[in-house]
């Protein structure tokens, strides 16, 4: 059974009213539990000062770290880490939807996603909508 992309976004914002305006997007990524080595693959639906949703195979919980893989117009990826900690999990079909609150974005240690909010958002500062 295939899920219609346009579901899919539904159902990564149905979570409830965002506390900040988010990016929609595809784009690679791996996330790693606190109680794991090993990174599980990921594909992130949406991103915003306060967190993000993302599609995984398995569900997740407790505290992560969240590595984003971002092109960077040139067919490169550069990627940045975030600590996170799993906010909900819903299973969609055959794999989960997950969503993520970050402990915090700063200038100093994540200058590749606020550059990507600024950009497509507008804003790159912690401020709810």
């Amino acid at each position: 059974m295939t899920v219609p992309l346009d579901r899919l976004y539904f159902l990564a914002e149905m979570q409830g009213v965002q506390k900040y305006k988010r990016l929609s997007m595809i784009c690679p990524a791996e996330v790693t539990e606190e109680s794991s080595i090993l990174p599980v693959a990921a594909y992130m639906a949406n991103l915003s000062n306060g967190g993000a949703a993302m599609y995984v195979l398995r569900p997740l919980a407790g505290h992560v770290k969240l590595r984003i893989f971002y092109g960077d117009g040139r067919n490169e990826r550069i990627s940045e880490t975030v600590s996170a900690r799993v906010i909900w999990t819903k299973k969609v079909v055959s794999f989960y939807i997950a969503g993520i609150e970050f402990n915090g974005l700063n200038s100093r240690d994540h200058t590749i996603t606020l550059a990507h909010l600024k950009l497509f958002t507008g804003s790159a500062v912690s401020q709810p909508i």
